[in-house]
């Protein structure tokens, strides 16, 4: 399941990328959905060897910094966050076994 997502993902952003109508960041330039293309595809490589909460946080918290999030306690918090709550749901809500 998250390797299907992840390749869903990296698609989109790299046709949003190449997309004539693309949104374009505060600098202008619409590649930036690459960069997270990559960090997804990041992700798929190191899931399988560090597990999914730890791959989970650092894909959260890595695209948020990306955005522009400072790099204060808050984006630790908001990555710890969304890995526990995106583990509970898949684990315990729809019974999908994390790596």
């Amino acid at each position: 399941m998250p390797k299907g997502i992840a390749v869903a993902l990296a698609v989109f952003a790299i046709a949003i990328a190449f997309s004539r109508r693309a949104p374009q960041d505060e600098h202008g330039n619409p590649l930036k959905a690459l960069g997270i293309a990559a960090i997804g595809l990041v992700y798929v490589a190191v899931v399988p060897l560090v597990g999914y909460l730890v791959s989970i946080t650092a894909i959260a918290g890595g695209a948020a910094l990306y955005y522009g999030a400072p790099r204060k306690w808050g984006v630790l918090a908001f990555a710890l966050g969304t890995a526990a709550v995106l583990w509970a749901l898949f684990a315990w809500v729809l019974r999908i076994p994390m790596p």
